[in-house]
């Protein structure tokens, strides 16, 4: 560079050009000049303007799906409730209407109460594969009530002596059917079977109302009512339970389970000097690798907190790759080399992210050269391992309900680590010189003394997370580390690393 500038200034010298028109820019070269600055600006812009408006999409996106998703749960619970509350009040209408008694009626009512008779008022109730019956629906008009529970004696107490009256002229396939009217057993077997105490008729038809219509009982009442076994007499109050749920409470609310999995991925790590270092090591044109390829894998556990949040605990291990390079000024006497292999041995400071490390090697000189001493413009060239072991320790957030067949999530956590290995290790050697050739002797660097070794992370990640198959998921996910403290410090030099992953994981629940 030097040797250029001096070539210019001795052919061009400022002092006798004067100002002509082959050597003064026109109008329309700033305009070309100004418009290119313009575009180059725009250009600049761009990528930054993507990424606005993919986040902002991104954004919507979640926000409409998670108001979708609220909005159809919430029309969920309210019509089931308004379900429930429709088929109660219907039920409480049937059960008064077949209630209402004439003036007619209340007159002998009110005659029987005097001479002592009480009628029993049952509601009308059919049964399919009853005996008695046609329906293949179970209709029931009992009205609603807080208590819907009674005992046999107080059945029984409320029948009267005498057994309903099957009239004669009842259609006949409706006697056929009609446990009251049989062949051979007329009305006063009939009442004798009803009352017995061994099996009667009314034992035995609830006895198959419990066993024949429970299945059709379940599937008339809604989804807040659960019907219990009906199959003892005896203890009918205790056998009949209606129980009203809550619906505002589900059962993913109260899901927590424990489960493990497997972890790998691609790993980005981007080391971050500080300016200090930089530009002083601007003189030996020094740069590295800002993005280090590598790999990672590792276990995970997690334990559900509720449907929307889980706890995670994992062990992962990382190894990464990268370079650098920066150039020296080396001398070869030609006097002091080895007389045999015609060789000089050096001993010198590499430049790297994590700090200065050592090298040595050989210079062979192949052919004749001029002069005893040479000076020689050296390039370096290094290469670094890094081995790293990390236990993150995240929560993961669903903000959409869990059970689909995807499921967006985000993690956020912190992350402990521990360097295992930083070794540099000196490449090559370009003497610059077509007489000298590059010979490696101790090449291998471990700079892991030198550094921090323990240093902890902060951790953000967006992530989709399938079902595919039972108490199995699969996630993917792509993470953002961020390094909270310094691997490498010495003065005012210093380096972090920053990483990124892209990984696949498999989980199984346990319990």
């Amino acid at each position: 560079m030097d040797r250029f500038d001096e070539i210019w200034r001795n052919r061009f010298q400022q002092d006798e050009i004067e100002p002509a028109p082959w050597n003064t820019p026109g109008e329309n070269v700033w305009k070309a000049i100004e418009k290119g600055v313009l575009l180059e600006k725009r250009r600049k812009r761009k990528p930054f303007i993507f990424l606005l408006l993919g986040a902002l999409a991104l954004g919507a996106t979640l926000l409409y799906m998670g108001l979708q998703n609220g909005e159809i749960a919430e029309l969920t619970g309210l019509g089931s409730e308004i379900g429930v509350k429709t088929s109660l009040q219907s039920e409480q209408s049937e059960a008064e209407s077949s209630y209402e008694i004439s003036p007619a009626e209340s007159k002998s009512t009110s005659a029987d109460k005097a001479d002592g008779t009480v009628e029993l008022m049952t509601p009308q109730t059919s049964v399919a594969g009853v005996p008695g019956t046609s329906n293949v629906e179970l209709e029931s008009t009992f009205p609603a009530s807080e208590s819907l529970t009674t005992t046999a004696e107080e059945v029984a107490s409320g029948i009267d002596d005498k057994p309903p009256v099957l009239s004669e002229q009842q259609p006949v396939h409706l006697r056929d059917q009609s446990p009251l009217y049989r062949e051979g057993t007329g009305f006063e077997s009939f009442e004798e079977s009803f009352f017995s105490g061994d099996g009667g008729f009314l034992s035995k038809n609830i006895a198959e109302v419990s066993t024949t219509g429970i299945s059709a009982t379940e599937k008339l009442l809604p989804r807040e009512l659960s019907l219990f076994s009906l199959s003892d007499i005896d203890n009918l109050q205790e056998n009949i339970h209606l129980r009203f749920s809550d619906n505002t409470e589900t059962l993913a609310d109260d899901l927590k389970f424990f489960g493990s999995g497997l972890r790998s991925g691609l790993a980005v790590w981007a080391t971050s000097v500080n300016s200090t270092y930089r530009e002083d090591l601007v003189a030996f044109d020094f740069d590295y690798s800002r993005r280090d390829m590598g790999w990672f894998a590792g276990l995970e556990i997690f334990y559900s907190l509720n449907s929307k949040l889980d706890f995670s605990a994992g062990f992962v291990y990382e190894r990464a790759t990268g370079s650098s390079h920066h150039n020296s000024s080396l001398k070869y006497g030609v006097s002091s080399e080895d007389p045999q292999s015609h060789s000089h041995n050096y001993s010198e400071l590499v430049a790297t992210p994590f700090g200065f490390a050592s090298a040595e090697f050989s210079l062979i000189r192949n052919s004749e050269v001029e002069g005893d001493e040479i000076d020689l413009l050296a390039d370096f060239e290094s290469e670094h391992t890094i081995e790293n072991y990390s236990f993150p320790l995240t929560l993961r957030y669903f903000p959409l309900e869990r059970g689909g067949n995807f499921t967006p999530f985000i993690t956020a956590g912190v992350g402990i680590n521990r360097l295992s290995v930083v070794q540099n290790t000196l490449k090559k050697v370009d003497p610059g010189h077509e007489a000298f050739d590059f010979k490696p002797l101790e090449s291998n660097t471990n700079l892991t003394t030198e550094l921090q070794q323990t240093h902890i992370d902060a951790r953000l990640s967006l992530g989709l997370n399938a079902n595919i198959g039972e108490n199995w998921s699969a996630n993917l996910s792509i993470e953002y580390i961020r390094g909270m403290s310094k691997i490498f410090e010495s003065g005012p030099y210093y380096s972090r690393i920053n990483r990124g992953w892209v990984s696949i994981s498999a989980q199984r629940q346990l319990f």
